[in-house]
């Protein structure tokens, strides 16, 4: 079978699946297509996620790209480059599907939540705009007599539990389709793509081309999710887009470590700078010899890739505390750590987070924030013990070979 092939066909379905989530998500912004509930503010917390747009939308689309660009007729390139290996191109779109996982994870848990939660509504009884369902934990999905007691917006809980539904459903079957796309990415470059055992034998520089193009995709992968962690640590900052719990000092010890932006941000993205900077061919005049070029700036980037495994997996390390400990906030006994003797229980317990007053759901701000930043460190954890792994195979075999061939000559 051609590995390349089920990968597009990935693709495809991908694509479709996050374009629907990104509709899905939208409609949920306007209930019976009315505009003045978004721009009152009554919306549910869990609508303002971006769960569909941002996680089963544009990060499902990542990884659709990259199947949908895989060659179909050579089963060769990566990324458009047609001298890419097969290997290469395969093991890269395992990296894709990862990302598309976190995507299509982050839509089903909110989709889960939003239906458990309940709507944002204004009923009868209470006079007032309130979660009349929190208390149920998903209860009032089968007691369909009490979806009277939202009066507005009009069939609120029918609108919101079908979108939650589809949501649910869309992120559930891109989680499965990446994570076939896994299995068939760590097959297809285990194995190859598709591409005779003619064509494997025309040339010998093939295998080496495809370690090298393979390290500087993977270098190149370091960049977005550097950026990316940039920018959510960032947003760490500013609970609720304000300003003004940081600049009271009203923030969580892990929060001012700036690993995000500092270990697996700025040092990240210098290490992929220095480690594209490394492909380029003028390296390969530092020395006499082509095997000692080879080897001296193999050995440069597997240190490179070392030093990018022990910032990322510091990273992870202090994301997951802060997650643990939870958030610095305000309750009934003053401005503390609330959540810190549960040891990560107060995850899992909805009820407890309403005992943080301020900021406005900094509970849930924290646990998403630092929960994208802990798959990105933990990605780029990964990519650098390939980075690694791919500069050792290329100094162990690729070398090795130079020294026969100089031998016989």
């Amino acid at each position: 079978m051609c590995f390349g092939r089920c990968a597009r066909c990935i693709g495809y379905k991908l694509l479709i699946l996050a374009l629907l989530s990104i509709v899905a998500n939208i409609l949920l912004y306007f209930p019976n297509g009315e505009t003045r509930y978004a721009s009152e503010h009554h919306l549910g917390k869990y609508v303002e996620c971006l769960h569909g747009i941002l996680g089963g939308g544009f990060l499902v689309l990542i990884p659709a790209a990259v199947f949908i660009g895989l060659h179909n007729d050579d089963c060769c390139g990566c990324f458009g480059h047609e001298d890419c290996g097969k290997s290469c191109a395969m093991l890269s779109s395992v990296l894709a599907a990862f990302i598309g996982i976190i995507g299509s994870g982050y839509c089903i848990i909110i989709s889960a939540l939003g239906l458990s939660h309940g709507p944002y509504c204004f009923t009868h009884l209470e006079r007032n705009w309130i979660y009349p369902f929190t208390e149920s934990s998903g209860g009032y999905l089968f007691e369909y007599n009490r979806w009277s007691e939202c009066q507005e917006p009009h069939n609120i809980v029918q609108w919101n539990v079908t979108l939650f539904a589809i949501l649910l459903v869309l992120g559930g079957i891109e989680f499965i389709l990446c994570f076939i796309q896994i299995i068939n990415g760590i097959l297809g470059g285990l194995c190859g793509l598709c591409c005779s055992h003619e064509e494997k034998s025309e040339t010998s520089k093939v295998p080496e081309m495809a370690l090298e193009t393979c390290g500087n995709c993977l270098s190149c992968l370091l960049i977005p999710l550097a950026l990316w962690s940039i920018v959510v640590n960032i947003l760490l900052y500013f609970p609720n887009g304000k300003a003004l719990h940081a600049a009271s000092y009203q923030l969580s010890n892990y929060v001012w470590y700036f690993e995000g932006i500092c270990f697996s941000g700025v040092m990240i993205l210098l290490l992929a700078v220095i480690l594209i900077t490394l492909e380029c061919s003028v390296f390969y005049r530092c020395c006499q010899s082509e095997s000692c070029n080879k080897t001296y700036r193999s050995f440069l980037s597997i240190v490179l890739a070392l030093l990018g495994v022990a910032f990322s997996g510091y990273s992870c390390i202090i994301f997951t505390l802060g997650l643990i400990q939870g958030p610095f906030c305000n309750s009934s006994d003053g401005w503390g750590y609330i959540f810190k003797d549960t040891a990560g229980g107060y995850l899992t317990d909805y009820p407890a987070w309403s005992r943080c007053t301020e900021p406005a759901n900094i509970v849930e701000w924290n646990i998403i924030l630092l929960s994208i930043l802990i798959a990105l460190s933990g990605l780029q954890l990964i990519i650098c013990f390939l980075k690694v792994a791919a500069e050792l195979k290329r100094t162990l075999c690729g070398t090795y070979s130079v020294f026969v061939q100089a031998g016989i000559l």
